[in-house]
């Protein structure tokens, strides 16, 4: 199973950020990682609505692990 991209997944949807998250727990699950720490409302906390805000905050802050 293939990490997923962001950048593969519509950008200024709320859909397209939903999308990741699902696909990310099921590549963590898939990786015997802890899927539960991964949940839409820890982006939204962030203030990461779409996969554009968390390719922004990507650029803008570095040091997070928001999407690891």
């Amino acid at each position: 199973m293939l990490k997923p991209i962001a950048e593969d997944y519509p950008l200024n949807s709320s859909k397209g950020l939903k999308d990741y998250v699902t696909d990310m727990k099921a590549y963590d699950t898939h990786m015997g990682r802890n899927s539960n720490k991964r949940n839409i409302h820890n982006y939204k906390e962030m203030g990461i609505y779409t996969v554009q805000d968390l390719l922004d905050h990507r650029v803008n802050n570095p040091w997070s692990r928001v999407d690891l």
